[in-house]
């Protein structure tokens, strides 16, 4: 029998095998600091949201579920620790699990492994109530495996089998236990009767061990047949080991359904898999024939998985972080936080499209309502046509309406709102004009030449002296005279001489323009109120930004922590 290289090949653990320097705890709480440093220093960042807005409360949401998130892992870091208790107790030994359902020969095989070595070596135990207990006798065999514990024995100082029933079906005092026993294992045998060899839903139960890429050998038991002969006329019975060609039969087609299983559910499986292997323990102890009953090939076979199983067990701390990382941590992240984190980037989105529109809203109501003002302020001021005064009040009437008009949107939005305190300035806005009428007015009549004036008078008097002397005697002559002059004078201008009228153009003022200064107003509010507003909603706008830039930190954060994780990358130096 091949048992020597078996035992050759436990020699090698011994000397081989080093104890890791991180176990995985260490290497958990490693990576667990690490994301915790990161995460909260971008989430305690200060926010200026208002702690009743929607937004803010998601953020705290969000805080929270972190916190619990940690709080969570704390505890079952703390479990984990306990289980490794257990790992630590069992630490230089290379653990096989033998799992089928029951009557698939496990205790026969049991008792035949642990036949190979020393009854001194050999230790049995099982559990009861939760705890180990010691045992004396070998593992019932046959019609009597109904075991619904876990059952296992220590063999010399270095290996240990473990025997299972199907996990469902343990106690539930035992249940407990058995998940950390199994947990500790280093490799897997999974024995299949012949009678219906490869039920590979059996393997559903070691879904979770098998993910962790512990190596799988399956062995086909009770590899043997029932013939019957006759002896003197009696009919006897007695078993033989299968043929060569029906062995190899039902391993391709345990193979087969074994590849169809990975396909199906974990093709990881693959690369642990080992090609399944026939034995007959009966036959064996019948005959003592162990290369005919197919123990010779099973022990070489066991001797190359106790090599894979070393090189398990060098990096299982390493492996159990990872699964830790993955299972417990990870997995919550992306269920719990990302699902999160995904809402707040979602109203972010909305909040961003909703300011815009907002801010047009805001800009062309400020608008409207300083239109409906400034007429009567204009008034106010325009008898006195007191453009500096207007001014003012022009500005503290709009930095009184913008700010009230942002407070009331952005306010519930963020806690604080940068006042504006933008001014016009009065060489922006053009002055009052006087309204004005031309008026042209008269300054009298004017001769074109003295000596036509003078001459008529003197002609007009002579005529009128004579005529008032003719009527009236002296004083007729004299008044004659005067009326004569007057006379002549009109009546020369008709003979020849000019008499004109001369006359100016004078500006009266009727009123006060405010046209331009309504139209440079005008202008000045269609230019200068979007950017105001603009101005207001581009601070919380790139408030909002620097938000959603934190989230896409945080998911940054865990996408490399996933990395890491499924790229091995933890950083763990094994020495061997």
């Amino acid at each position: 029998m091949h048992k020597q290289v078996f035992f050759d090949q436990l020699e090698k653990f011994e000397t081989g095998y080093i104890k890791q320097a991180k176990q995985a705890d260490e290497l958990i709480q490693k990576q667990k600091k690490q994301l915790h440093h990161d995460m909260f220093e971008l989430l305690s960042q200060p926010k200026k949201l208002n702690s009743r807005g929607a937004l803010a409360k998601q953020f705290d949401s969000l805080n929270f579920e972190l916190k619990n998130l940690f709080e969570e892992w704390d505890k079952q870091i703390l479990n984990l620790l306990k289980m490794q208790e257990l790992a630590n107790t069992y630490q230089n030994r290379i653990i096989f699990l033998v799992f089928g359902k029951v009557n698939a020969g496990k205790s026969s095989f049991t008792n035949f492994i642990s036949e190979l070595f020393e009854s001194n070596q050999v230790k049995r135990f099982t559990l009861q109530d939760g705890k180990i207990v010691q045992v004396t006798e070998k593992f019932k065999e046959g019609c009597t495996e109904t075991t619904s514990t876990i059952q296992g024995v220590e063999l010399g100082q270095h290996f240990l089998l473990l025997d299972s029933p199907g996990l469902h079906s343990v106690t539930e005092e035992n249940g407990a236990l058995t998940k950390e026993f199994v947990d500790c294992t280093d490799a897997i045998l999974w024995l299949t009767p012949s009678s219906s060899p490869g039920q590979t839903q059996e393997l559903d139960e070691l879904r979770e061990e098998l993910s962790k890429s512990k190596p799988l050998l399956p062995i086909i038991t009770a590899s043997d047949i029932l013939e019957e002969d006759e002896d003197d006329g009696e009919l006897i019975q007695f078993y033989i080991n299968k043929s060569d060609h029906a062995r190899q039969a039902q391993e391709e087609d345990v193979q087969a359904r074994l590849n169809q299983y990975a396909q199906a559910r974990n093709q990881s499986i693959l690369s642990v898999l080992k090609k399944p292997i026939s034995i007959s323990v009966y036959m064996y102890r019948e005959n003592q024939d162990a290369e005919a009953a197919g123990l010779n090939r099973l022990l070489l076979e066991m001797s190359s998985l106790l090599k894979e199983a070393c090189e398990y067990k060098l990096r299982k701390s390493e492996q159990q972080a990872q699964n830790f990382l993955k299972e417990k941590m990870l997995s919550m992240l992306e269920k719990n936080f990302l699902a999160r984190l995904k809402e707040v980037e979602v109203s972010i989105d909305t909040t961003l499209d909703t300011l815009d529109k907002q801010a047009k809203t805001i800009t062309l109501d400020i608008q409207s309502e300083m239109l409906i003002l400034v007429p009567k302020l204009i008034e106010k001021h325009a008898k006195q046509k007191d453009k500096n005064k207007l001014v003012e009040d022009i500005n503290q009437k709009l930095n009184t309406l913008l700010n009230q008009k942002l407070s009331e949107t952005l306010g519930k939005l963020v806690s604080e709102i940068q006042k504006i305190s933008d001014q016009i300035s009065s060489d922006q806005i053009k002055d009052f004009e006087n309204n004005t009428i031309e008026i042209e007015q008269s300054k009298g009549k004017v001769l074109s030449t003295a000596t036509s004036i003078f001459g008529g008078l003197v002609g007009g008097a002579a005529t009128g002296a004579a005529v008032g002397t003719l009527g009236a005697g002296p004083i007729g002559t004299a008044a004659g005279a005067i009326v004569g002059g007057i006379v002549g004078g009109v009546s020369s201008t008709f003979a020849g001489e000019k008499l004109f009228v001369e006359t100016e153009t004078v500006t009266e003022i009727v009123g006060v323009s405010s046209l331009h200064v309504e139209e440079s107003l005008q202008t000045y509010f269609d230019q200068q109120i979007p950017k105001f507003v603009d101005k207001a909603f581009e601070q919380v706008k790139n408030e909002l930004k620097n938000y959603d830039a934190q989230n896409s930190a945080l998911k940054q954060i865990v996408n490399a922590f996933k990395h890491k994780i499924e790229n091995n990358q933890l950083e763990i130096k094994n020495v061997a």
